[in-house]
């Protein structure tokens, strides 16, 4: 498996930057080719490292709609649950969940219908404990940190990936990368158990 570099970490950059840049004029800035940026590009795709190439919208500029921020305490076992309801809706902009239990969301939609989700979670989620506050400003700045920590993480253990490393391609055509041949045993077990599950009536 091919370790990351300091080319691929510009390449991140470059496209965190303005991610409607043509491999050409990354290429340029890289000292590379169109095709090895292309190369590059597809195996970070493929590695879950870019998952997709989206347009960042101020949504309150075109519906006029007020943006709120939402905070809700919970108990840490349906804080993940809870999290994954509000990102399935479509006036929720970002979902944020901590450690201890606590969701925090980014939320653009009317009083009333903001409402209206608040009680219609609440019955689902009765001892969360809701906190709404119009949002002032938000910034959204995605960096890739220090040099020191780039690289890939083990999809099992959640160690850095040396040269050591292995990518693993599952039946369902997803790919990931482990550490070491012990994580992808694991990952492979994993997911064999998983299908085995489904089978069992």
């Amino acid at each position: 498996m091919a370790q990351f570099d300091d080319i691929d970490r510009r390449i991140l950059a470059f496209l965190m930057e303005d991610a409607r840049r043509s491999f050409r004029e990354i290429a340029d800035e890289v000292d590379r080719s169109a095709p090895t940026v292309s190369n590059r590009v597809e195996r970070l795709e493929e590695l879950g490292v870019i998952r997709r190439f989206t347009v960042d919208i101020d949504r309150s500029a075109l519906s006029g709609t007020n943006r709120s921020l939402l905070t809700v305490s919970t108990a840490p076992r349906t804080a993940s649950a809870l999290g994954s309801e509000l990102a399935d809706h479509d006036a929720v902009e970002h979902v944020f969940r901590g450690v201890g239990g606590k969701v925090v969301a980014t939320v653009l939609m009317s009083s009333s219908d903001l409402e209206y989700l608040l009680s219609d979670l609440s019955e689902e989620f009765d001892t969360a404990d809701w906190s709404v506050e119009p949002l002032a400003e938000s910034k959204w700045h995605p960096q890739l940190g220090g040099e020191d920590a780039f690289g890939l993480v083990c999809t099992i253990c959640g160690n850095t990936i040396s040269e050591g490393g292995e990518t693993v391609e599952v039946d369902s055509g997803d790919r990931h990368a482990v550490c070491c041949s012990s994580c992808a045993t694991a990952i492979s077990e994993q997911y064999e158990r998983l299908a085995a599950e489904e089978e069992t009536p």
